[in-house]
């Protein structure tokens, strides 16, 4: 029985998990027995879990996918409104409702930094004078 090197070992494994070789060919190609395989893949994700590697996969892919689309939402936030997560509540408000209709509630308090209540709570409860939803109450009690 051949003893394979840690490097030869880190090769094949990365011939099955990188480029998706089939288990089969490798199993036929090196004449490594399932078992001796399974425990170096084995070996492998326990190695990479203690170095702080995730490990690749679709659902891990997505979740990154869905990472990259809410932050660069949050960077076209921050590149429209006037004002910057730091300024002054009442500036966040005003800007926060400019773009509420426009993007996600949840991107927009993340992007300047307000809980989604005082939000929800300034644009539906009028806590200033120039709401949208003010207009839409004094229209209604005009008729």
């Amino acid at each position: 029985m051949k003893k394979y090197s840690d490097t030869e070992k880190r090769s094949i494994i990365e011939h099955y998990i990188t480029n998706g070789e089939s288990l089969s060919s490798i199993f036929s190609d090196t004449g490594i027995p399932k078992s001796t395989f399974y425990n170096w893949i084995k070996s492998y994700k326990a190695a990479q879990n203690a170095a702080g590697c995730k490990e690749i996969s679709l659902r891990n892919f997505h979740l990154l996918e869905n990472k990259v689309v809410r932050l660069e939402g949050i960077i076209e936030i921050l590149k429209t409104v006037e004002c910057t997560p730091q300024a002054p509540l009442k500036q966040k408000l005003y800007a926060a409702e400019k773009l509420y209709g426009k993007y996600n509630v949840h991107m927009i308090c993340d992007a300047l930094d307000i809980s989604r209540g005082t939000v929800y709570n300034h644009v539906f409860r009028n806590k200033i004078d120039n709401t949208c939803r003010k207009d839409l109450r004094c229209r209604t009690k005009e008729k």
